[in-house]
């Protein structure tokens, strides 16, 4: 989404600043090789910058700030919101992570292992899931079993195939 030009550069200013702010807070043996600059730049993304970012656009979209307090995950950070902002924003009751995040876990679910999901979600987004919630969050869904018209001549288990 383009800003105008104005706008651009002032939030080109504040972002050289923070990004100073944030490399003085940085351990410099960590930020040797590209890989460690990624690192410790999503760190400080997940830990500083997007909670913040994300609170803001949470109190100011919901229009509330009342309700019981509760943190949720999310591939921006732990995130602060109230009872009412979650209702307004559409999260489920007892949730502990945002929509977006469970997409994500239910995602890498689909394709590999729990724990293999937990590795890759941690890769992937910063954020850290464990293998045994991913299975709670796949087994907590309501998936409907699909439609089938004709019936099965062959399956695959384990890489092999078995003609039936």
């Amino acid at each position: 989404m383009p800003l105008k030009k104005p706008k651009e550069a002032r939030l080109k200013a504040l972002t050289e600043e923070i990004a100073a702010l944030l490399y003085e807070e940085t351990d410099p043996e960590a930020v040797k090789t590209l890989e460690g600059i990624e690192t410790a730049v999503l760190g400080h993304l997940l830990e500083h910058v997007g909670p913040q970012i994300g609170n803001f656009f949470i109190r100011t979209s919901s229009g509330t700030t009342s309700g019981r307090h509760r943190e949720i995950a999310s591939i921006i950070g732990d995130l602060s919101i109230r009872e009412r902002q979650g209702k307004r924003l559409g999260l489920k009751a007892r949730s502990q992570w945002s929509p977006y995040l469970e997409k994500c876990c239910l995602l890498v679910s689909a394709n590999e292992s729990y724990q293999r999901a937990a590795e890759d979600i941690a890769i992937l987004t910063g954020m850290t899931v464990s293998s045994s919630t991913q299975q709670r969050l796949v087994q907590r869904q309501d998936f409907t079993a699909p439609e089938v018209d004709c019936g099965v001549k062959e399956m695959s288990l384990d890489g092999g195939k078995v003609r039936l």
